[in-house]
């Protein structure tokens, strides 16, 4: 259950297999399943954790009735993850060949999972060296999320680095399809502290490209990420934000990320320059 992969999970239902989702839709054949699985992915992203448990098997004749429940860690987007659960039923049949196959499959919605808690984000003052240079509100913007395993992230901080209303947009893929996950400042607040807290997390800036007119600027920020400030880099990416200055102070007006992921490298022109030996 932790691969993107609709075929293997689609693999054990026969070829005119009935799957009954949640909503009563009932769904024909292994090809659709199939399609309905991968469908699932792009809505609610890769599975991360948990997985499917197994409550109880029975036997009847030439059928087996297997039940259990599902507790899933869901990424619908980098740093962000959510949970599900449910309950399911699966009807075996053996084949002539002395296989079994899924001949009905049925998912039922589970107790809904409870909501990430909101994170109360204190108003604060900005920093005068936050916000006075783009140096300083690059630098802020990396060092407010960074921090070991239970220590808490400088939210209050984090949010004067940007204009009122700000929204982030996260980049990634899923099933080969780019996937674009748009969220507030509380949104990103709510879904990445826990795992922040729990986890450690470290982003460091490796290189940048500014391109500055009159009073905006349009900065690339590539960026390596750890889970201990001496850990292995766990993943490599590029930050798009645009800055704009209002005569006292610079602001971040928009931010955008993509990871780094295998058959798209980050191009040399938003990496370090190597140095000849």
């Amino acid at each position: 259950m932790k691969r993107e992969d609709a075929d293997p999970i689609a693999a054990p239902y026969a070829e005119r297999a009935v799957f009954v989702l949640p909503n009563g839709a009932a769904i024909l054949g292994r090809p659709a399943i199939t399609t309905s699985i991968r469908q699932g992915f792009v809505r609610t992203g890769k599975v991360v954790g948990g997985g499917l448990v197994q409550d109880g098997l029975t036997a009847a004749g030439d059928l087996l009735y297997e039940w259990g429940h599902a507790n899933l860690e869901l990424s619908p987007a980098p740093g962000r993850t959510r949970r599900a659960t449910g309950r399911y039923l699966n009807v075996w049949k053996e084949s002539p060949d002395g296989t079994w196959q899924v001949i009905r499959g049925l998912s039922l919605p589970g107790a809904p999972a409870a909501a990430a808690q909101s994170v109360s984000v204190p108003v604060l003052q900005p920093r005068k060296e936050d916000v006075a240079t783009i140096d300083g509100i690059i630098r802020a913007f990396y060092d407010v999320i960074s921090g070991p395993a239970g220590q808490p992230r400088q939210w209050g901080r984090d949010r004067t680095l940007y204009v009122p209303g700000i929204q982030f947009v996260a980049m990634s893929e899923r099933n080969g399809r780019p996937v674009m996950d748009v969220m507030t400042h509380q949104e990103y607040v709510d879904g990445s502290n826990a795992a922040f807290v729990r986890d450690g997390f470290f982003e460091r800036e490796i290189h940048r490209v500014v391109s500055r007119f009159g009073n905006i600027a349009q900065v690339f920020s590539t960026y390596e990420t750890r889970r201990k400030a001496d850990g292995p880099v766990v993943e490599r990416g590029v930050n798009s934000l645009q800055l704009t200055w209002d005569g006292e102070r610079w602001w971040i007006a928009s931010a955008t990320w993509d990871d780094e992921r295998p058959g798209k490298p980050i191009p040399p022109e938003l990496l370090p320059s190597r140095t000849p030996r």
